[in-house]
């Protein structure tokens, strides 16, 4: 094998990695994103059940 020929293995093997490091991390947002809807849903949905149980309370 040339030189050339390495070379041009290391740029693509070089390219293949940072694509697959890029599909990785763009997973990884849209997980962390998703992740963070819900907690804030739920929150919500805590807060109007802690709100109802104040308004029903007998003192």
């Amino acid at each position: 094998m040339t030189k050339a020929t390495l070379l041009k293995a290391l740029i693509i093997a070089m390219l293949i990695y940072y694509l697959m490091k890029g599909i990785l991390y763009l997973l990884l947002y849209q997980v962390m994103v998703k992740m963070e809807e819900r907690s804030k849903e739920r929150a919500e949905k805590h807060r109007k059940i802690v709100e109802e149980r104040r308004k029903n309370r007998k003192w």
